[in-house]
């Protein structure tokens, strides 16, 4: 068990790379290090008696160097690191240490408050701003990012990892893993402090649904700085990969996934596959996928309506166990939940992770789209990717999104001429009519405290309201950080409304050269499996949003 955890979280404190040419500790580099969460997103801050990550260069030797066995030292590897908040300094226990990133233990007699960390590699010192808090919990997770499927075991099954292929059951318990609920007693060098529960207001929410019972939550008794929280999984939960997340005295960890079915070891996915498909494509040697989507981005911002249809496709071979250990790669599959996501720099796009990247697949040079309003070309933009803008104006010799609205209900057709990998077909889908946010209006400062509620009208049959909203912060002139948040809900419900758990892992919106940093699309996306040969499963899927800028406060 020592060894099971020891290595997921080396794995972990190895996972990000370092993108700063010179000495230095990145700006923001001080992180927990199961949830990754950045400085300048809230609750970044570093919980006493935690495991915690500094990124940057030459911040250790070009050999890792690793302590996992007790006692713990306070300098490895000609690395040492101390942290002085109100003119008290700790000397931190070291775990690990390599040129691009160190991993140590946050004593938990530190004190609370803002402060400074003073990080020493051999005759070289390195000082960042650090905030020190009594909890702030991470989720360790499977990819070693703070994303994805989480670390958590099943009691009642031996203690089995908990993936797609070993689903928990509702009113089973999970053990999962994670750091920084808090400071513990006893001498934290010297060897594990044993099991000490640490935090009373501790929530566990599994797919939307409130966990009925939180067993334990404190030190694992197996390695220092690490923690579990032993939950009951709730009743009328199901799917391959179901948001978890916990939140403690009112603060929410990162988002994860945990895999949960009703009886059998292999989950079924609501919105994808069955079990019995999963059971197929996992005992195969390869899974070959594909995915053609449609998309409208109709969007208002600083008083400007605009529209953005777009097409993309995207075929890929995933061994068996890359896919076990991939992110969700058909989206969310639980309606009537939310995960957030976090992003640094401009790129807001979904962080989808696979520890064994899947292969791309060659469909041919491009697809053809046909509509209700011509025929478009999709080119190849990538291996195994096509993408194309279906209404661009040519203004100067340049392509500017925005051009009549391609997509209107109707049959769509997408057609390959055949490639390497994926020989020629053809798959027909309907385009429904599109939703209608029914309170866009009135929806213009969302207090992230209070949360959040959307109506709707319309929808049709095999559709999900998708609700998705963002907001970052510019903390200098070369560095962004922000959340997104992604939530689905049934069409017939006719209103959603997204918790403070969610809205509080944004960042409150700032106006930046006049535009606000606070996003809220609100539409509906529909997925059906098609049938294209030589891949074992492909979906087509039609996504329609309305969105405008908004304030998070």
């Amino acid at each position: 068990m020592k060894q099971r955890l020891l290595l997921l979280f080396y794995v972990a404190c190895y996972a990000m790379l370092s993108g700063v040419a010179t000495a230095a500790i990145n700006p923001g580099g001080i992180v927990n290090a199961a949830s990754y969460r950045r400085v300048g997103l809230p609750n970044s801050g570093i919980a006493q008696g935690s495991l915690f990550l500094v990124f940057g260069t030459n911040l250790g030797p070009a050999q890792e160097q690793r302590d996992p066995d007790f006692p713990l030292g306070t300098s490895l590897g000609g690395t040492s690191i101390q942290v002085t908040v109100n003119a008290v300094t700790v000397d931190c226990l070291m775990i690990a240490t390599q040129n691009g990133q160190v991993a140590a233990i946050l004593p938990s007699n530190t004190p609370v408050g803002t402060g400074q960390l003073r990080l020493t590699f051999n005759a070289a010192v390195f000082t960042e701003p650090i905030q020190v808090v009594r909890t702030n919990f991470g989720i360790f997770t499977t990819t070693a990012t703070g994303v994805g499927q989480a670390s958590v075991q099943i009691f009642e099954q031996a203690e089995a990892d908990n993936l797609i292929n070993q689903s928990i059951f509702p009113g089973q318990y999970g053990i999962l893993w994670g750091t920084g609920l808090g400071p513990a007693t006893g001498d934290e060098a010297a060897g594990p402090l044993g099991e000490q529960a640490l935090a009373a207001n501790v929530q566990v929410y599994v797919g939307g649904v409130l966990s009925p019972e939180v067993f334990y939550a404190g030190r694992s008794g197996c390695c220092g700085g690490v923690d579990q929280v032993i939950f009951k999984i709730p009743e009328g939960v199901d799917g391959c990969y179901v948001p978890l997340v916990v939140v403690v005295d009112g603060i929410p960890s990162n988002y994860t996934y945990v895999s949960v079915s009703q009886g059998q070891s292999i989950c079924t996915d609501p919105n994808g596959l069955t079990s019995q498909q999963l059971t197929q494509l996992l005992n195969g040697q390869t899974i070959r996928s594909g995915n053609i989507s449609l998309s409208r981005i109709a969007s208002s911002v600083m008083g400007v309506d605009s529209v953005f249809d777009s097409a993309s496709a995207s075929f890929s071979s995933y061994t068996p166990q890359g896919f076990i250990y991939s992110t969700p790669p058909f989206g969310i599959s639980t309606v009537g939940a939310c995960t957030v996501y976090q992003f640094s720099g401009e790129d807001s796009s979904d962080p989808g992770f696979s520890l064994i990247p899947p292969t791309p697949l060659e469909a041919g040079a491009a697809l053809t789209l046909d509509g209700p309003g011509g025929q478009k070309n999709i080119p190849r933009i990538g291996p195994g990717v096509y993408s194309a803008s279906l209404n661009t104006t040519v203004v100067g010799g340049f392509e500017i999104p925005g051009g009549p609205p391609y997509l209107v209900p109707g049959t769509h057709t997408v057609s390959g001429t055949g490639g390497t990998d994926v020989p020629v077909f053809q798959v027909a889908e309907t385009l429904p009519q599109f939703l209608v946010w029914s309170n866009k209006a009135q929806i213009t400062n969302i207090s992230r405290a209070n949360g959040l509620t959307v109506t709707w009208t319309g929808g049709g049959a095999g559709e999900v309201v998708h609700i998705t909203g963002s907001s970052y912060a510019q903390l200098s002139a070369d560095v962004i950080v922000g959340a997104v948040f992604i939530c689905q809900a049934p069409v017939a419900a006719g209103t959603f409304t997204v918790s403070p758990a969610v809205l509080q892992v944004l960042p409150a919106s700032a106006l930046i050269e006049g535009f606000a940093t606070g996003g809220l699309q609100v539409g509906s996306i529909s997925t059906t499996q098609v049938n294209i040969p030589n891949l074992d499963i492909a979906t087509f899927t039609f996504l329609g949003l309305d969105g405008k800028t908004v304030n998070y406060q």
